[in-house]
């Protein structure tokens, strides 16, 4: 699976990154929340999350440094449950764009 992966990686992988506030890097210096929403569940809308200093910043620095023609999509939804998340699931990735899906809950 690791040859696989890093073939992925080396021909240009869109990845994407879903779960919750862990996901989203909420509460990293420097983080804020945009005006797109990336996630409705009829109540409550979720916004996508700039952080450049979470981890998934680092993240996608690493990855244009090493892999450059891979991109990063991050859909950390801050404040959502793991219900929420797994409702919404279709809203949050695209099967004919992902390569590699990274998921993030907290446990309880």
């Amino acid at each position: 699976m690791r040859i696989e992966i890093r073939q992925l990686l080396q021909r240009g992988a869109h990845i994407n990154i879903i779960g919750d506030s862990l996901a989203a890097g909420a509460g990293s210096s420097g983080s804020w929340k945009t005006d797109k929403v990336i996630l409705c569940d009829g109540e409550e809308n979720f916004m996508r999350r700039i952080a450049p200093n979470s981890w998934w910043g680092s993240f996608e620095t690493y990855l244009k440094d090493k892999f450059p023609g891979c991109t990063l999509e991050n859909n950390g939804c801050g404040g959502a449950s793991s219900g929420q998340l797994r409702n919404g699931i279709e809203q949050l990735f695209c099967e004919d764009r992902d390569d590699i899906i990274f998921l993030f809950f907290r446990g309880k």
